[in-house]
């Protein structure tokens, strides 16, 4: 998994000329670099520390942080490579959570049974989070906070999150998909029997943006067929964007919320990377979901607020032609 570590050593070789002597001594120091992160992320307190040292460092206050701040595997990836590469008036952090935060660790280490050391090389996110709640607290001395968040197909970003932490859910899933003792139904049984809640995102949003930056994204009618909205708030102001329209309104949505003159979407397909990729795909290909369990989440209040009754209709069609779940995608 790739961590703020692993950014920040690739973004300084990035950032010096590549030619001759030069380009060959700073692979060597990018590779010592990375080798060096990587003995870090395996040691909890070092790792700890390491992060303190660089968000302490930046001078935050001075600057104009971005926080890209959204429940997980809604695509957050690619915009986060994106703008670290072209945003320069300050950091750009990626969390999921800053509200509650030991509450909300300490809940998916219960559900996945997890160490909480554990979960922290897993992650990557947890020291941002604790260091964003006390900046968040003390203030940006007459700036706002620019907060941007995305949503996307409700039905696979839980099939998303399934996956993610699918080794812990499925002892010995590895084995078990390779020599063919792991069947799609019993995948899509535990499937279920995980993913009963009906308003995660909504919970989300109430329980992690509206009590961090006093945003309600439900508080107005959010422009669908424009693709993206911003919020102004009096802590923050927030690009809320829709994954399946990124393409489409990435320029003009940044150039508005952040000034970019030329913003370009980097591809960053984390899922066809994992080791869980092949299953992925075949659960996304044959499962097949109850229609009443699809019309649940499709009928959900988060689905209809950001997504119209025809949109919604054809994330349904799609899970009818693939057997219950959506279409690869």
């Amino acid at each position: 998994m790739e961590t703020e570590l692993d950014r920040s050593a690739s973004q300084q070789a990035d950032a010096q000329p590549q030619s001759g002597v030069s380009g060959k001594r700073n692979s060597l120091l990018a590779r010592a670099a990375r080798r060096i992160n990587t003995g870090i992320r395996r040691n909890y307190d070092l790792a700890r520390l390491y992060h303190q040292a660089q968000y302490l460092r930046g001078g935050l206050r001075r600057q104009q942080p971005v926080i890209i701040y959204q429940r997980g595997k809604v695509g957050s990836s690619s915009v986060f490579k994106s703008l670290k590469r072209s945003y320069t008036a300050g950091p750009v952090y990626h969390v999921h959570f800053i509200h509650e935060i030991e509450r909300e660790i300490e809940q998916i280490c219960r559900q996945v049974n997890l160490t909480p050391r554990t979960y922290f090389l897993r992650s990557g996110h947890l020291e941002i989070s604790r260091y964003l709640q006390k900046e968040i607290r003390r203030g940006l001395k007459g700036k706002k906070w620019k907060v941007i968040s995305l949503v996307r197909d409700p039905l696979k970003q839980r099939i998303s999150s399934f996956f993610q932490v699918i080794d812990m859910l499925v002892p010995d899933f590895q084995a078990r998909h390779r020599y063919g003792t792991l069947s799609i139904q019993e995948l899509t049984d535990i499937f279920l029997d995980r993913y009963q809640q009906e308003g995660a995102l909504a919970d989300w949003f109430h329980q992690e943006m509206k009590p961090v930056f006093g945003i309600d994204v439900f508080g107005s009618e959010f422009p669908k067929s424009k693709g993206y909205e911003i919020y102004l708030g009096e802590r923050a102001d927030l690009l809320l964007i829709r994954l399946e329209d990124l393409d489409r309104c990435a320029g003009d949505a940044f150039g508005e919320f952040l000034g970019l003159s030329r913003f370009e979407l980097e591809d960053d397909n984390v899922a066809s990377t994992k080791d869980y990729a092949s299953a992925y795909e075949e659960f996304k290909r044959a499962a097949i979901l109850p229609e009443s369990y699809v019309d649940v989440v499709y009928g959900s209040m988060s689905a209809r607020h950001f997504y119209t009754e025809d949109e919604r209709a054809v994330f349904k069609a799609r899970c009818a032609r693939t057997g219950g779940s959506p279409s690869p995608g």
